[in-house]
């Protein structure tokens, strides 16, 4: 099981012969997003579903679980749920990305992106890939991936919003 996770502008979808309303958020690229097109994030998209031991390991290696996960005010607090995104959101995301990347000098070269996986890549069995991600700093990905998309939403969406599920 996993999270499926946007952040972006949101959109009601509407259902009225059903009595139902449902919340999602616009789906979006980017050309000058994070290019993590394998794995739990979507290409230059505004989505990433990672697994749900994943998503709290993730967020207690960087410092993010109150964040994401506090019982009161956790971006993910509810499964499915709809946030707004606010300035201090990304604050704290840029502080734990400053932290990390004083923390972890060379992060910045074992970014993953394309062009440093082989072209087979996708064909490999899970051994040989697990080998080939083990180069690169999955969490330091991470990071850069939610900086970019809570900056660009508060930036671009009327209503900037990180939606769960």
């Amino acid at each position: 099981m996993s999270y499926d996770i946007y952040i972006g502008e949101p959109e009601i979808k509407y259902y009225p012969e059903e009595e139902y309303m449902k919340i999602g958020i616009k789906r979006e690229t980017h050309p000058d997003a994070p290019d993590l097109g394998w794995g739990d994030i979507s290409g230059k998209g505004n989505s990433r579903h990672p697994g749900y031991c994943q998503m709290a390991d993730w967020c207690r290696t960087v410092g993010l679980y109150d964040l994401f996960f506090d019982e009161e005010s956790g971006l993910l607090r509810s499964h499915p749920g709809c946030r707004p995104l606010l300035p201090k959101h990304l604050e704290e995301v840029r502080q734990a990305l400053k932290l990390w990347e004083e923390k972890n000098p060379g992060c910045k070269e074992k970014f993953p992106s394309e062009d440093k996986f082989p072209s087979n890549y996708k064909d490999l069995n899970y051994d040989e890939q697990t080998k080939i991600d083990e180069q690169f700093d999955w969490m330091y990905a991470r990071l850069v991936w939610y900086e970019f998309w809570f900056d660009w939403a508060l930036k671009n969406c009327k209503m900037p919003s990180i939606k769960n599920g």
